[in-house]
């Protein structure tokens, strides 16, 4: 019979929790199944946490780096809710919730000796490599499509990417089998294919750093003093350095650089006007197409801005979105804790513990990374970087121990279990919600399933705006705009505001139609539908003149992709001005 230690065993259920999470977009195609993964992952972070209960330590260990964890964590959860009052918050908060059940299991359970940390990283590698075998085969398949089962590329390659740096590490180890080495080799030449066909610059750039970090540590190079000898020098060298990078990866493709520029512009004006406390979180998703709207409407835009522009969701910096969400004391608390795991790790690598110095660079790698894209939106790269956190609060110095009392137990097992089964009602309902949409009868609709869906999914954007438009497309105006209203607290998008204007026009409300129209063609000023639609509106209602400047923008307005409907769209624009002349 084969023995397992209690810390083995406890790594099996991370293993698995990271496999999972990394397939939770696979079947993100369907408009209902994209809302399931936030719940699903925090159902599984709930069971991993249940399994950890069994293994709780007699005796947990308190450091500073679980203190500033724990206020960051609580922070953004409750000001979240307060931002949100008297609405409920945002269902993405089930996100957050999950990464500090992740943490607190972690804590409890310190499944951090040197056997199962070895069984750990090679659990990561393995679903790294499996990862980057189908990224290779959709590549046979189809060249333009490349993302494994990710949402999409540059996700993908930071995922891949987080693999080189382990690979690396594994292979430096003194007294390595032969066989080991030949199996690391492969998996590497595998991940650095499937990263080059990411095409995510920022994703190769900051794993090829972390794995450089790897090999100076390994080497034993003293980089500190050779930095203090050389101060200038080496500043000078790293600016040259960094200017030389950032220009390179603008010119490979500048309109992918320039558009987060537009991003970065407009979320610091967010944090300008929430700077203390934020917006709260996961309402970046919602707010960012008001505001992007509103630096339209104001002028401020350039026709290359115009160009650019797109219905965006994520702030392609983590430490900014971090700021706008949780204002300055969400994101000083933040940098407080980078910081002091920092600090920790530094005298955990000069003390020689084992593993140190692959979980910082790993927290490295995701931030570097994290400050051109957005990896805490993915669940298996935030599983992991709060593993990598837990692990160098394992080694920092302790504070107090506190010893789990039956009340303490408790508590923490009615939180958890009050968690999954909230997290079950939702995917259930997710579930409940697609066949109440398939089942809907053109002729004569019934809406008594959405009723009964709608206190559970009440901040639930998507559900939110499919309900509204199906009432709209029953004609039940009256009754949709109250719906689509509270569908843009929890998620934007052109369409909503497309389909609220219209309802607005068919009750006669004309002043809030034009409103919604504008702010639509706004949100995303490249395309040319919205444009249309107000263009009609115009010529309904009679306002010629409005009508005439639009079609004037319609007809004078770049494309950035051809296409057969929008030549429609400046045919038909052409052919008003030509009539209206007459």
């Amino acid at each position: 019979m084969i023995k397992v230690s209690r810390e083995s065993a406890v790594s099996i259920p991370i293993i698995l929790l990271f496999l999972l999470c990394s397939n939770l977009y696979g079947f993100k195609q369907s408009y209902w199944a994209v809302e399931l993964p936030p719940f699903i992952f925090s159902f599984l972070v709930c069971c991993l946490v249940l399994v950890g209960l069994k293994g709780l330590a007699k005796q947990i260990p308190i450091t500073l780096t679980d203190v500033i964890a724990a206020f960051f964590f609580f922070y953004s959860i409750f000001s979240s809710l307060v931002i949100a009052m008297p609405f409920p918050p945002s269902d993405r908060i089930f996100s957050i919730l999950g990464c500090f059940l992740i943490y607190i299991s972690l804590r409890i359970t310190k499944p951090f000796s040197n056997e199962s940390i070895q069984l750990l990283l090679s659990g990561f590698l393995l679903i790294i490599g499996c990862q980057a075998v189908y990224g290779i085969l959709q590549f046979w398949l189809d060249a333009n499509l490349v993302r494994g089962m990710f949402i999409n590329p540059g996700i993908y390659g930071c995922f891949i990417g987080l693999g080189l740096p382990i690979i690396t590490y594994l292979i430096t180890k003194p007294k390595t089998a032969k066989a080991r080495i030949i199996l690391l080799i492969v998996i590497g030449i595998l991940v650095v294919f499937a990263l080059y066909l990411s095409r995510s610059r920022t994703a190769c750039m900051s794993s090829l750093l972390g794995s450089m970090t790897i090999i100076i540590y390994r080497l034993k190079v003293k980089i500190v003093p050779i930095i203090a000898k050389h101060r200038k020098t080496c500043a000078v060298l790293l600016l040259i350095v960094f200017l030389e990078i950032v220009y390179l990866l603008w010119k490979q493709n500048t309109t992918s650089v320039s558009g987060r520029f537009l991003i970065w512009k407009i979320s610091y004006s967010m944090f300008l006007d929430h700077p203390w406390f934020g917006i709260g979180y996961g309402n970046y998703f919602a707010e960012y197409g008001n505001y992007q709207a509103s630096f339209f409407l104001s002028g401020k835009g350039t026709p290359d801005e115009v160009k650019i522009a797109g219905m965006n969701y994520y702030a392609f910096n983590e430490f900014l979105k971090i700021a706008v969400e949780q204002g300055v004391i969400g994101f000083l608390s933040f940098i407080l804790l980078i910081i002091k795991v920092m600090h920790s790790a530094w005298r955990g690598i000069k003390n020689n513990q084992d593993y140190t110095v692959i979980f910082i660079v790993t927290i490295a790698v995701i931030l570097l990374f994290g400050l051109f894209s957005y990896p805490f939106q993915d669940f298996a790269i935030s599983s992991l970087f709060y593993f990598c956190l837990a692990f160098v609060a394992s080694i920092d110095t302790v504070l107090l121990k506190y010893k789990p009392s039956r009340l303490g137990k408790t508590v923490l097992l009615t939180v958890v279990c009050t968690f999954a089964f909230v997290s079950i009602q939702r995917i259930y309902s997710i579930f409940q919600w697609r066949d109440a949409t398939e089942n809907l009868s053109e002729i004569h609709p019934s809406f008594n399933k959405f009723q009964q869906l709608y206190p559970v999914l009440s901040n639930n954007g998507a559900f939110l705006f499919n309900y509204a438009a199906e009432l709209a497309y029953a004609g039940q105006y009256e009754k949709a705009i109250p719906f689509f209203k509270r569908a843009a607290r929890y998620g934007n998008s052109v369409e909503l505001y497309v389909w609220l204007a219209e309802c607005y026009a068919a009750t006669g409300k004309n002043a809030f139609a034009e409103q919604c129209y504008i702010k639509g063609t706004n949100m995303n000023p490249k395309l040319f539908k919205p444009f249309e639609h107000l263009l009609d509106f115009y010529q309904k209602t009679g306002q010629h003149d409005k009508a005439r400047k639009i079609a004037e923008q319609i007809c004078t307005k770049s494309i950035k992709i051809p296409s057969f409907e929008i030549d429609k769209i400046k045919a038909k624009a052409l052919i008003y001005l030509q009539t209206d002349q007459l």
